[in-house]
């Protein structure tokens, strides 16, 4: 056997495994770039005006407001409904992305969680309503991956609840 053909042979599958780990760790990089400009536009779109108008009404009327006007036959006829929808949409955006992997629980976690719960305990209701249950399908599964992530956080905080 030719001595080049010989260590080839031997050098190919280092040659591979080496290009394989470079790939896995540049793939690494390119998705907490990704997301590092997924926070960066979560971040921008929770400090806009219209966002901060919606979560400021939000709070102002509270929860039993916010039922009625999203239970109301008549919801999409009025402007209250669509302000206040933004903050849903938000939580259930962030929901798809947190659901599909875009963004790890974590970091949305460290960003919103204290407000996600907040909000969520005003739009429960509404969540609960047939007409939105479809439509607002990520908050509550959002929600979910915050409670847990807020246990995880406290169990670990906790070393005597082993």
């Amino acid at each position: 056997m030719n001595l080049g053909i010989f260590i080839a042979s031997i050098a190919t599958p280092f040659i591979l495994v080496a290009a394989t780990i470079v790939a896995v760790f540049e793939l690494r990089a390119i998705r907490k770039e990704r997301m590092g400009e997924i926070v960066l536009r979560l971040i921008d779109k929770w400090d806009t005006e219209e966002l901060t108008e919606a979560k400021n009404q939000a709070r102002s009327i509270g929860t039993k407001a916010i039922t009625k006007i999203f239970g109301s036959e008549k919801a999409e006829q009025d402007p209250a409904f669509f302000i206040l929808a933004r903050v849903a949409n938000y939580f259930d955006g962030l929901g798809v992305l947190i659901d599909d992997g875009y963004l790890d629980r974590k970091t949305a976690y460290d960003l919103l969680g204290e407000a996600e719960s907040d909000y969520f305990t005003l739009f429960e209701e509404v969540l609960g309503l047939s007409a939105f249950k479809d439509r607002l399908h990520y908050w509550p599964i959002l929600h979910e991956h915050f409670i847990h992530e807020k246990a995880k956080r406290t169990k670990r905080h906790h070393p005597s609840t082993y």
